[in-house]
């Protein structure tokens, strides 16, 4: 029983939720390709919002990943303006509602996004 609620039942990938994780997936994966700086940790800042879960990795002023991780809407400053939005996990299924206003990224409760300057 255990083994086959283990196997991976690649046909649920076509569709529905599942065919959305799968899409945003392949566009991290894409995006990675693109961008070296992802893989390279050691150049990478934080910004943390304990109260509302709200976590940014920026790689020098050129990419930011920004997450709401606690369940709550999060606004963080990151340390230089003019992002643009490259991923927004809401394009995919997720939670949308992400909105870049200078140096200031707001998401929506579990949203995630990738930003460009």
């Amino acid at each position: 029983e255990t083994h086959a609620r283990s196997v991976v039942q690649l046909a649920l990938g076509d569709g529905g939720r599942h065919g959305e994780v799968r899409r945003w997936y392949r566009a991290l994966i894409t995006l990675r390709r693109e961008r070296p700086e992802l893989v390279d940790k050691a150049r990478c800042a934080t910004v943390v919002d304990e109260g509302t879960g709200g976590l940014a990795m920026v790689h020098g002023d050129r990419l930011a990943v920004a997450v709401a991780l606690g369940g709550a809407a999060v606004r963080l400053k990151l340390e230089h303006a003019g992002w643009r939005v490259a991923l927004d996990a809401g394009d995919f299924g997720g939670p949308g509602g992400v909105h870049v206003d200078g140096a200031f990224v707001s998401l929506p409760p579990w949203g995630a996004v990738i930003l460009l300057a």
